[in-house]
């Protein structure tokens, strides 16, 4: 008997534990060696509980179709036998333009085409197991069921190898006394003036609309605001959107985006802004998750000068190991997974970003953690205000479909319902502003640093000190993110005439010629590198949309196609 149940577990051994390696070792460490800078965590902090994941759940699975009978037992190794083989083919050539990163903020939608495809080969490869484990009268060819998952286990065995032995330093060892952009202010003002900014990620102004059909009140307390609805984004992305926002330098396609990031910090016109608000008594802090939004592979010491919340004073991260693992394990299934089944494991953004938390050097970036941070410890006066205050906080906004209209986390949540806690967390924020009375003299602005692509235009809500409607007031003037530096400016008492009009220069009826761009895949150019990666990325292009007038008139110039095609040297995406 003991004999027997050896054997059969020997047989169900190699499809099961290249199975699992593919899924629990070998997928999630070439996902984080190829996107180590996105992730809060380092190589020994995942990687040895994901081989203990491994080699349990091979274990458990072994032993269960051990103590079946030999022929359903046959039957099962030949499936996952034959899914291994699938899923490698997956991996190895099936896979096109995917996004690892949890990018879209609707999921992963697969293509028809690809995924008839590829229940065609899944299928094709798991019957022809079958088929074998259940037809063949010979031994020999049975050991194709372990023999090609064993063969299968041994090539990545030898690319893991490879992958480790050609990580980067920072993937292996947290430097102590790296800087990074400190999130310790993050729920603090000024006790003297204050000019707070929300850039609510992936919001376009279209989804007001939207969200108002379902929660017609979610803005009543807008109130003392103007919302200006004819806003243009300009750059379609959160790269470069914001560093074009806080720099008011355009992009140049044709030059190394790391290159470009460097260029823009040290510009003669960033430069004139951060010294016109620095010198007028301000504090500037920006609060992101990841700071490479806006330097790209450049050290962040690059900010030095710029940004206030610059600092090297690190601490030990924890870290959610639940969270890691599973996360981690979702990636890998993604991208093993037949094409038709990738988006019951797509991983969100605000997933991986939330595995490492600090204390000091956190910051908060997905909306409910935002929200569920201020009720517990509250917005407060910072004890040394001897500045005024420019903070400007980046949060996950749209961007995923995940939360609740009471501002908590949701599964599947419907674009309306996001959006009405995207107000909510807004709404409580005002409402603790006005509880320590820095409400009524503060500048603040709410917008989005991009909306999507066909939808592009963004909101923008601002209300100056001692500003008060009965009702929110709305203009059309046609602005851009180009007057969001020359707004900051005139706030805080400068002469901004240096970096253009301000939004409230412009006229609602001014025939403005905009353009927007939008990052985007074009075949009839060449394949480029992703800067973050390495590898080959397969956005290449921006289409560049003229237009005068409103969202209508943008619209009609996107279905006519683009006005100029731009391609780049480098991407991000």
């Amino acid at each position: 008997m003991l004999k027997k149940l050896l054997k059969k577990s020997i047989f169900a051994l190699f499809p099961v534990l290249a199975l699992c390696y593919m899924i629990f070792v070998f997928g999630p460490t070439e996902i984080f060696f190829v996107n180590h800078s996105e992730f809060g965590f380092i190589f020994k902090e995942f990687f040895g509980l994901m081989v203990a994941v491994c080699v349990i759940v091979t274990l458990v699975v072994t032993i269960i179709l051990a103590f079946l009978p030999e022929k359903i037992m046959r039957i099962l190794s030949a499936i996952i036998s034959g899914i291994d083989i699938a899923g490698y083919l997956q991996v190895m050539f099936m896979n096109k333009n995917l996004d690892l990163l949890g990018l879209n903020p609707d999921g992963y939608k697969a293509d028809t085409g690809a995924s008839v495809i590829g229940i065609i080969v899944w299928l094709a490869l798991i019957v022809l197991m079958v088929v074998i484990a259940v037809k063949s009268r010979n031994a020999s060819v049975h050991k194709i069921i372990p023999g090609i998952p064993a063969f299968l286990l041994a090539i990545q065995l030898a690319a893991i190898v490879s992958l480790i032995a050609g990580g980067d330093e920072e993937c292996f060892e947290r430097d102590p006394g790296a800087w990074y952009m400190s999130g310790e202010k993050q729920m603090m003002v000024s006790d003297k003036d204050n000019i707070i900014i929300f850039i609510l990620d992936y919001f376009s102004n279209t989804y007001v609309d939207k969200m108002l059909a379902e929660y017609p009140n979610a803005i009543d307390y807008l109130h003392d605001f103007t919302y200006y609805d004819n806003d243009e984004c300009v750059y379609m992305g959160t790269i470069p959107s914001i560093a074009h926002m806080l720099s008011g330098c355009e992009v140049d396609a044709a030059q190394p985006m790391d290159e470009w990031f460097n260029d823009i910090w040290f510009s003669e016109k960033t430069t004139k802004f951060f010294d016109a608000v620095h010198d007028h008594g301000y504090e500037i802090n920006f609060y992101t998750p990841d700071s490479n939004i806006l330097r790209g592979n450049n050290d962040v010491r690059i900010f030095e000068g710029l940004f206030d919340n610059l600092s090297n004073q690190g601490e030990e991260p924890v870290i959610d190991k639940k969270l890691m693992i599973t996360t981690m394990s979702k990636c890998s299934a993604y991208r093993f997974a037949p094409e038709i089944l990738k988006p019951l494991f797509y991983t969100g953004y605000e997933e991986y970003v939330s595995i490492v938390k600090y204390k000091t050097v956190n910051k908060e970036h997905i909306i409910p953690d935002f929200y569920n941070r201020m009720i517990r410890d509250g917005i407060i006066i910072d004890p040394d205000s001897s500045h005024s205050l420019c903070a400007i906080q980046h949060l996950n906004g749209a961007h995923s479909w995940d939360i609740g209209a009471d501002c908590q986390p949701k599964e599947n949540a419907s674009l309306e319902e996001t959006c009405k806690g995207n107000m909510t967390m807004m709404e409580e924020y005002l409402n603790q502003l006005k509880a320590i009375g820095k409400y009524d003299d503060s500048t603040i602005i709410i917008t989005s640093d991009h909306g999507s692509d066909e939808e592009p235009q963004i909101i923008f809500y601002i209300k100056y000190p001692g500003e008060t409607h009965d009702q929110m007031q709305v203009n059309h003037a046609p602005i851009s993110h180009c007057e969001l530096i020359p707004t900051i400016v005139k706030a805080v008492g400068a002469d901004n005439s240096y970096f253009g009009p301000s939004i409230d220069e412009i006229p609602e009826d001014e025939p403005r010629l905009r353009s927007y761009f939008w990052h985007t895949e074009d075949k009839s150019y060449p394949k480029i590198m992703n800067i973050f990666t390495g590898s080959q990325a397969y956005m290449n292009v921006y289409y560049r949309f003229d237009y005068t007038g409103d969202f209508d008139d943008l619209r009609e110039s996107i279905a006519s196609g683009p006005d100029e095609i731009i391609p780049m040297y480098d991407t991000y995406n």
